[in-house]
Formats: C-alpha cells, structure tokens, sequence
C-alpha cells in the first residue's frame, strides 16, 4: 500500500518463533498471534506526504506489520513535527479526501467506509495515540504510521441484509485484500527488530486492534 521497493527478507527469520509462521517465496513473514493473523515484511519507501512534487526523497527502511482487525471507520495515524518551542513530534490524525472522492463516484455511496471526526475523537479519547506509542515513539520522517482499512464487505452484508448471497460470492470477512491494520516503523539497523522487541510491538498492535474494536465494532 505504502510501499516503493522490497528489501530482502533474510532478517525476517529471525522472527518467524515469534509468530509460528515462515518466510513465503513473496518475502513475507506469515503466521498468527492471539487468534489474527499477521503477515511482516521489509520495505524501502519514502514516507513523505504526497502533497506536491518530490524533488528530494527521503527514504527508510521500515517493518510492515499487518494484522487483522475489526473496526467500521476508515483511520491514519502518523508522526508529525510538533509546531512551537517544544518541538520534536507527536502522533496526529491524517485526513485524507480520497474516501469522499470514491463516495462520489461510486454507484455504491453507502458501501463505502468514510473517516467519521466524531469516531476519530472517540478513538483519541480511549487512548489510542498512546496504544500506538507503545508500538513505537513517534519520530522523524513521518514514521510510524498506522492505518486501519475497514472490509467493505461488512458493510455491503449490513445493507443488502435478508437478500440471499449468490453462490460463488464470499460471506465472510476478506482473507486477501489489503485490510486490518497496517502499521510502518522505522528499523534501526539491519538487526532491527530483535525477536524480543518484534514481540512487543506485536503485543502493542493487537492492543491496538482491540481499542479500535471497542470504540468502532464491525462485523
């Protein structure tokens, strides 16, 4: 989703005891913890917001965790520069117009999930930029960032409830597309993340996951 290039793999075995998993032919780390599944894998990207011409990239190496997750609103978290005489950075909320522009256009409106500002400060209330600490401090480059992408499908069996599914047409929740919550952080060296700290960050994740369960429940 976020990505510009794949990194090699090689660390990721490190870490497959963590997860019970092993390393795919695609280069990802795959396997489950408390009940989701995970899939990690290495990229090299550029994280700067897509806000005008890149006449300078900055790019990082960073881990990608994705882990399925149940929510009903669309979310993105990342670091940004704090503005004053404090500085350093803080995890803020990212809007972005790109779920209006599909409601627009879609034939579809309602099937598709939309950032909701009302559930966005439910989220800040219950603690969820300090969940999201715990996965990692926030720091430069815009990194971390976590986003939370809803299966549409939920919404699709809300509205079309009582009308029988046509066979060949999945039911349940998506087990391929791009869903659940993916979350970017910076390594520091080509031995980051050590398997202890891998296992906090995907303890942190899931709690994560469950914040966002409880304040935005989806099917």
């Amino acid at each position: 989703m976020f990505g510009l290039g794949r990194r090699k793999d090689g660390p990721l075995e490190g870490l497959t005891a963590v997860i019970g998993g092993a390393v795919g032919r695609d280069g990802h780390l795959s396997g489950t913890a408390a009940g989701r599944t995970v899939e990690v894998w290495l990229e090299r990207l550029d994280p700067t917001p897509r806000t005008g011409a890149q006449f300078n990239p900055t790019y990082a190496d960073v881990l990608r965790i994705r882990l399925s997750a149940r929510g009903a609103t669309p979310w993105h978290v990342r670091s940004e520069a704090r503005l004053g005489l404090g500085g350093g950075h803080v995890y803020e909320f990212v809007r972005e117009a790109a779920p209006e522009a599909l409601r627009r256009f879609s034939p579809f409106p309602d099937l598709v999930p939309v950032q909701d500002r009302g559930v966005e400060t439910q989220l800040r209330d219950a603690g969820l930029l300090e969940a999201i600490t715990r996965v990692a401090p926030p720091s430069r480059l815009w990194l971390p960032r976590v986003r939370f992408i809803p299966d549409p499908r939920a919404a699709m069996r809300e509205r079309m409830r009582g009308v029988p599914i046509p066979a060949g047409v999945p039911s349940g929740p998506s087990t391929t597309a791009e869903v659940g919550l993916e979350i970017d952080v910076e390594r520091a060296g080509d031995a980051d993340p050590t398997p202890e700290r891998f296992a906090e960050m995907l303890e942190a994740a899931i709690g994560v996951a469950e914040l966002n369960e409880r304040v935005s429940p989806g099917a």
